[in-house]
């Protein structure tokens, strides 16, 4: 089977260059102002803007990468529909791109380095490092990246989407700001479940790709389980020890059973947009939180 992710319709390829980096940043705005808000007790649009914007700007480079010879196949074939969303999709790139210069410009310069530590690894996990040869004479050629190598991709993905957001919170929070959690959320806990979260979105969406990866030699946990049933049990598991770890905390515990209905709900055969629910658990939880402290302060 071919490696080229291929489409021909604008409107799935609206959504995978537009919509689903639009709604995954979603998510990063929703940890970036927990962090500013459980940790430093504010908000900071530099926060919020810059976790955003390149949020945008990596998940929209991936999936535009992904579908390059959709763009080819419509300038060959004149499909104006499917050049114009190509042309939307570049357009939000660039806009996301001018916002972290600005956003750059009114951080300190150690905000910089951070976020760009790990944006670069998030621009650069499919980039082919070398090719080799399959043993079998007709096969073709294929090459490596990093998210080949076995569980890497929801690896990076709880990292960077993570941790990193935290780092480059706390780089443009601490100059300004003493750090003060507010109970029950701490440093090392809110890092811990917001890498568990992000791990576990990347095993679903997995778990989602799982002919696809297998077919295209991508080795994720599925694939190396090649059962979708056992990645489930796996990932069902990992969110039965999340609640035990953190229970203390009412608002990863309503965070995680979201998670975790999904994840036994959801499989390949599901409609993609269904997965957008899922990806949302932490923005829920966070929506639960930010409810509860608006209900507080109003009685």
């Amino acid at each position: 089977m071919s490696d080229v992710l291929y489409s021909t319709s604008a409107a799935a390829l609206q959504d995978e260059l537009i919509w689903h980096p639009l709604s995954l940043s979603l998510g990063s705005l929703a940890l970036s102002s927990l962090i500013c808000h459980t940790m430093y007790r504010t908000l900071d649009w530099r926060a919020q803007c810059l976790t955003v914007a390149a949020d945008i700007l990596t998940i929209g480079l991936d999936h535009l990468n992904d579908h390059r010879h959709s763009l080819a196949w419509a300038r060959k074939n004149d499909s104006r529909e499917v050049v114009t969303v190509f042309h939307q999709a570049r357009f939000l790139l660039t806009s996301a791109f001018v916002v972290i210069l600005v956003a750059f410009a009114s951080c300190p310069p150690s905000t910089s380095f951070i976020a760009g530590s790990f944006i670069l690894p998030a621009l650069l996990w499919d980039i082919k490092i070398f090719e080799y040869t399959s043993t079998t004479p007709q096969a073709r050629p294929k090459s490596f990246s990093i998210k080949r190598i076995p569980g890497m991709k929801a690896l990076l993905v709880g990292i960077i989407r993570g941790y990193g957001t935290f780092a480059t919170v706390r780089s443009i929070m601490e100059p300004s700001h003493e750090l003060h959690p507010v109970d029950p959320w701490g440093p090392i806990s809110l890092v811990a479940w917001s890498v568990i979260n992000r791990m576990s979105h990347g095993n679903l969406a997995d778990i989602r790709d799982f002919v696809e990866d297998k077919a295209k030699g991508v080795r994720t946990i599925p694939v190396l389980l090649d059962s979708v049933y056992y990645a489930k049990i796996l990932l069902f598991a990992t969110h039965i020890l999340t609640i035990l770890v953190f229970h203390r905390n009412i608002y990863i515990v309503f965070a995680t059973l979201w998670a975790m209905f999904f994840a036994w709900y959801l499989n390949g055969d599901s409609p993609r947009r269904w997965y957008h629910f899922s990806f949302h658990s932490l923005s829920a939880g966070v929506a639960f939180y930010g409810a509860t402290q608006v209900l507080t302060a109003a009685f």
